[in-house]
């Protein structure tokens, strides 16, 4: 039987999660995974058909997770369900090679035929940011200052606009002190900015939203 892992850290999502697949794909059994590194314990020693992925559960780097899990199991299709922002993330994450970005105030019948199209092998983009994301790829990689980010700057971007201190992201991405205050001045240099109220300001211009 094939498998399918929901990793999620909010028990209402898991469960609603679920139910979707028990009504429309009932051959796929599921499991579940709370944080990071349940994540990547399970996708090591299983073999997963798909994987739903809350990008901002406790010990998950986000963008980073993705790319080990892929790197681990490059078959590994990977459904991308958050409350992030579409405009902000997107094309990011298809980037890093997640087959749909679906949010999760997304109606069932968008969720049940992303699942569909992603189990078939395909990409599912929301139409109703699809022709946003195409028109507006030139604007987000020239003008948004957080294209400019590597995606690990833009992991520790995030975790400043959440307020989040140094020892919080150290512990949180698994990182020294000393190289999370290096990021932390690289992003501040990219973002023209001068502290982490800056980086707030900039965040609000451009809707950067959790």
């Amino acid at each position: 039987m094939k498998k399918v892992l929901i990793a999620d850290d909010h028990y209402i999502v898991r469960v609603g999660m679920k139910w979707i697949f028990d009504q429309q794909f009932p051959s796929l059994q599921v499991d579940f995974a709370e944080d990071g590194d349940e994540v990547y314990e399970k996708v090591r020693t299983n073999d997963y058909e798909l994987l739903v992925l809350d990008i901002n559960m406790p010990k998950s780097d986000g963008i980073s997770l993705l790319q080990v899990l892929l790197h681990k199991k490059p078959s590994l299709k990977i459904i991308v369900h958050t409350v992030a922002a579409e405009q902000m993330y997107a094309l990011r994450y298809f980037k890093a090679g997640a087959r749909a970005f679906l949010p999760k105030n997304s109606d069932p019948e968008k969720v049940k035929s992303a699942i569909q199209m992603v189990l078939d092998g395909k990409k599912y983009f929301n139409k109703d940011i699809l022709a946003e994301i195409s028109s507006s790829y030139f604007r987000i990689e020239h003008e948004n200052p957080f294209a400019k980010l590597s995606n690990r700057e833009f992991e520790i971007a995030t975790q400043l606009i959440k307020g989040n201190g140094l020892p919080e992201i150290s512990k949180s991405l698994n990182l020294q002190k000393t190289t999370v205050s290096t990021y932390k001045k690289r992003i501040l240099e990219k973002l023209n900015a001068k502290n982490v109220i800056d980086i707030l300001e900039i965040a609000k211009h451009y809707k950067f939203e959790q």
